[in-house]
């Protein structure tokens, strides 16, 4: 389930979740990436963010609104 703008806070674990191709989908229906909230701007609707260990940077509404709240069981 993805998550609404207005209940993302900064300091929370939100998971990237794409499905799995190729060999990788004999391990696991789906690909899961840790993204750490570091900050939440309301007025300009867009929140920084890091994952992967990557540095952070802003991402849009549209971009955020794609993760989930609760990484996917596995199989």
């Amino acid at each position: 389930m993805t998550i609404k703008f207005e209940k993302i806070q900064s300091g929370m674990v939100l998971w990237d979740v794409k499905k799995s191709t190729g060999l990788d989908r004999f391990r696991s229906k789906y690909s899961c990436w840790p993204v750490y909230v570091k900050e939440v701007d309301s007025e300009e609707r867009r929140v920084l963010i890091s994952w992967n260990s990557n540095p952070v940077r802003w991402s849009p509404e549209h971009n955020v609104t794609k993760f989930r709240i609760k990484r996917p069981e596995e199989r």
